[in-house]
């Protein structure tokens, strides 16, 4: 894996960290609190070319992107859409879920239509804005140690996850 750097959005700098495996490639880098992830595979095999992307993409998110998939209920408020009103039964045995928003305009979806597929971390070529951070309930974010679920461990993930509109980057040309 290489690393360099690579401005981010609000004139902050941004860490961009690179691999490749089997023909594929990727690229990951942090904007504000939203992981930036770009993987490209063009094996004409369509296994050969699922398999070394991802391969490339456990390379790069390591533990930078928390997933659910071991079934911990302390990393499901950063990935669970489900707010639990009306829906989670009572009582509640996971926190509520986190939210994630993109907007794009047609003009800048079309723009990124016609583009090589090819990695580029120096492309000046964006793609949507997008936030990440979990519901805001009474007008406060939702904060792991404020939380009924603050006695329980928590691992790898932050205390609070608040976020801003982020002009997203593609790191392709």
């Amino acid at each position: 894996m290489s690393e360099g750097k690579r401005d981010g959005s609000a004139g902050t700098e941004a860490k961009v960290t690179q691999a490749e495996f089997g023909g594929a490639k990727g690229a990951i880098q942090t904007l504000n609190n939203i992981v930036n992830l770009t993987v490209v595979s063009k094996n004409a095999n369509d296994l050969a070319a699922e398999y070394a992307a991802g391969v490339v993409q456990g390379q790069l998110q390591g533990r930078t992107i928390v997933s659910t998939r071991d079934n911990t209920w302390d990393n499901a408020y950063l990935t669970d859409p489900d707010l639990g009103y009306g829906v989670t039964p009572y009582p509640k045995t996971i926190p509520d879920g986190s939210v994630d928003a993109k907007v794009a305009s047609t003009e800048m979806v079309r723009s990124f239509m016609k583009l090589s597929g090819e990695l580029d971390v120096s492309s000046k070529q964006t793609s949507f804005w997008m936030l990440y951070g979990t519901p805001v309930i009474k007008g406060q974010p939702f904060v792991w140690s404020e939380s009924a679920w603050r006695d329980q461990k928590r691992r790898d993930v932050p205390d609070r996850v608040e976020g801003r509109f982020t002009l997203m980057p593609i790191l392709m040309r």
